[in-house]
């Protein structure tokens, strides 16, 4: 994926909205995302996806991690900075490969009125981590039950979960 900056273009990237401010942003917009699919091929199995198990709606089971982009930030910055927030692991940004785009309209979402439901657009990468990144990976109590970890799903397993991830298994190990 390639990202196109005018000459001269300085748009300030944006930070955080108040929640009001956000309510009325996710309902008239779709809300752009970063995602990272994290494998490891060095670990046994090596064809897995490793999830995390998310606290927040607008999909509180086992996910992906991500977050939203930020105005101005390049896909690969923000790729960057949500992974690194989320399980405190620092990469190069040369480790996360573009892998998809989706669309997901979602019925429910974390702020009210939760029932309005959102609507994301979602950049996916994939990263491979060694076992000992796996093993460090330290999930943001804010967003995942820590207690459960990093859990590896096969693709059988993933037919339980939202078909997305099953998409990103065949597209990864195809």
């Amino acid at each position: 994926m390639k990202t196109y900056r005018e000459d001269g273009a300085t748009m300030a990237v944006g930070g955080y909205l108040s929640e009001e401010v956000y309510q009325a942003m996710i309902m008239s917009i779709p809300i752009p995302c970063v995602d990272v699919v994290i494998v490891s091929r060095s670990s046994d199995p090596p064809s897995v996806l490793w999830l995390a198990h998310r606290m927040a709606k607008p999909w509180p089971r086992w996910w992906i991690i991500g977050g939203r982009m930020f105005a101005g930030e390049t896909h690969d910055f923000a790729v960057q900075r949500a992974f690194k927030r989320e399980t405190r692991l620092d990469l190069a940004v040369e480790r996360f490969q573009f892998l998809s785009a989706s669309a997901f309209i979602w019925k429910d979402r974390q702020q009210e009125p939760q029932t309005a439901g959102s609507h994301n657009i979602s950049l996916a990468f994939v990263v491979d981590l060694t076992p000992s990144e796996l093993a460090a990976v330290q999930l943001d109590a804010k967003e995942y039950h820590v207690e459960k970890g990093l859990k590896p799903f096969n693709r059988k397993d993933l037919t339980q979960e939202h078909p997305v991830l099953l998409a990103h298994f065949d597209q990864i190990f195809a």
